[in-house]
This record gives C-alpha cells, sequence and structure tokens, in this order.
C-alpha cells in the first residue's frame, strides 16, 4: 500500500511539467479540456504510459537515443518560454484531431523519462507501478485546473516548469551510452542542468520583461 502511494506521488509530482504541456497544446491545437480529452489523457497516460515505461527501459539504451530525446525536451522548454506553449490561450484554427492525440502521446513519451526512471526504482513490482500511475494520473486531471490557475496568475511558474524540463533534459545524459567512454563526473550533468537552468530564467525573463513594456 505505501509502495503504490509512493509511485502515486512521485508520479505525479515529476508529471506536472507534462500536463501542462498537454494543456497548451489542446488549446494552441483548438480544442477545449473537455470530459472526452481528460479520459483520453487518463487512458494516456495512467494506462499506455506503464506499458511503453517498460518498452523504453530496453530503447534507451541504444546510442544517440537519450541525447536526442533531451534535445527535444529542451526544445519544449525553450518553446513553452518563448511561445508560451503552456498558456491557456486558444487558438482560432482547429487541427484534425489525430494529430492532436500523435502530439499528446509524444510528449508524453518524450517528457516522462525521468518519470520511467524514478518510478522503476521505486516500484516493487508492475502491478504497483499501474496503480500507482492510475492514481497519479488522476491526482494530475484533478488538480489540473489549479494548476492551470497558477500558471495564468503568476508566469513565473511557467518558467520554473521550463527550467525543470530544461534540467531533465540535461541530466538524461547521464546514462547515454555515447557518452559512457569519456567517463564525466555525474556531478557535471547536474552542474550543467543547473546551468541550463538559469539560462532558461534569464530568456524568460527577458522575454517577459520586453511583453511588459509594449
Amino acid at each position: 500500500m505505501m509502495d503504490t502511494f509512493a509511485v502515486s506521488i512521485l508520479f505525479f509530482i515529476t508529471s506536472i511539467d507534462t500536463i501542462l504541456l498537454m494543456r497548451g497544446v489542446i488549446q494552441n491545437y483548438g480544442y477545449s479540456l473537455g470530459t472526452l480529452l481528460n479520459g483520453l489523457i487518463f487512458l494516456l497516460m495512467g494506462i499506455l504510459h506503464p506499458l511503453y515505461s517498460y518498452l523504453m527501459d530496453a530503447f534507451t539504451a541504444l546510442n544517440g537515443i537519450r541525447m536526442t530525446l533531451g534535445l527535444i525536451l529542451l526544445y519544449f522548454a525553450v518553446r513553452m518560454i518563448g511561445t508560451g506553449e503552456g498558456s491557456m490561450h486558444r487558438s482560432h484554427s482547429r487541427r484534425p484531431f489525430l494529430l492532436l492525440l500523435l502530439t499528446l502521446a509524444w510528449i508524453d513519451i518524450v517528457t516522462s523519462i525521468d518519470t520511467m526512471i524514478l518510478v522503476s526504482h521505486a516500484s516493487p513490482s508492475v502491478g504497483v507501478t499501474v496503480v500507482g500511475n492510475l492514481i497519479g494520473t488522476g491526482m494530475l486531471i484533478a488538480f489540473a485546473p489549479i494548476l492551470y490557475r497558477w500558471l495564468e496568475s503568476a508566469p513565473w511558474l511557467q518558467l520554473w516548469v521550463a527550467g525543470y524540463m530544461a534540467y531533465t533534459a540535461t541530466i538524461q545524459l547521464r546514462h547515454e551510452p555515447l557518452l559512457q567512454p569519456f567517463q564525466f563526473h555525474p556531478l557535471m550533468f547536474h552542474l550543467l542542468g543547473l546551468l541550463m537552468i538559469v539560462i532558461i530564467g534569464l530568456y524568460g525573463w527577458s522575454r517577459m520583461y520586453r511583453s511588459s513594456m509594449k
């Protein structure tokens, strides 16, 4: 019971950036987050997530995969700050629904590498992982409206989410097979991650400052 609770809390905390990005994509694709999309997100993150989490353990052992996913995640972090991907401004043109689903699935995969690693170490069994993911996803969807309101009322939270994503993208490189021959000290990746947080923060702050001056 305690293992399931721990996995659900871990999943909730490490997936906040994912649910915020999904919200932004849904709005920017011209849709609203109603019962249907909430159900699809629950299906995607709560049920399918453990499946491809298991597959990704083997997939990320291939050369260059972690580096590629890290760069994509860094792109999402910069895009969140640069174009307001995490905002709630709705697009007037609606894109195909299938494209939306594929984009949400892609975001979940890319932003969940850190979650996969942490949950795989914290969970003693597949059953605990599945139930923990279901509970954690339910908590995310339940608390999502509060998170969205915080994001709109406090733009600096967007900087925090983007900075966390940039840090996660950098930390992924610790286990990149292509970098193993160089034997970099693990501390270097943490320091690089902190540097990325600073860079993302300064970039986001400068954009908010310029916007306030208009």
